[in-house]
């Protein structure tokens, strides 16, 4: 038996957010380290936003749905059609990489 593949999405997890904490009690430096924290979650929100959209993007490219005659030809594995025209429990089938196969 092959080994399996792994196919799908590479896990990055955001860097760890470094604030350059002045800790004072001034209010000057309480307002420096209020907007150093602003600027720390904008930039990780951004992160997030962008491993987000990349997530997105394959899911569109995995999971399909059409008619059966709009389906693609078979190639690229993992993805999933799901064939609305058809009766259910033959809609969904699988591409091998080689052929579509109902599950």
């Amino acid at each position: 038996m092959p080994a399996i593949q792994q196919h799908g999405i590479a896990r990055r997890t955001p860097r760890p957010l470094r604030i350059p904490w002045r800790g004072g009690r001034d209010p000057a430096e309480l307002r420096a380290d209020v907007d150093a924290l602003r600027t720390a979650l904008t930039h990780l929100t951004d992160q997030v936003n962008q491993m987000e959209d990349r997530i997105v993007r394959r899911l569109n490219e995995l999971v399909l749905s059409g008619t059966l005659a709009q389906r693609p030809a078979a190639g690229v594995a993992d993805r999933i059609y799901q064939a609305t025209d058809q009766a259910a429990g033959s809609r969904m089938s699988f591409d091998t990489g080689t052929a579509w196969q109902a599950p």
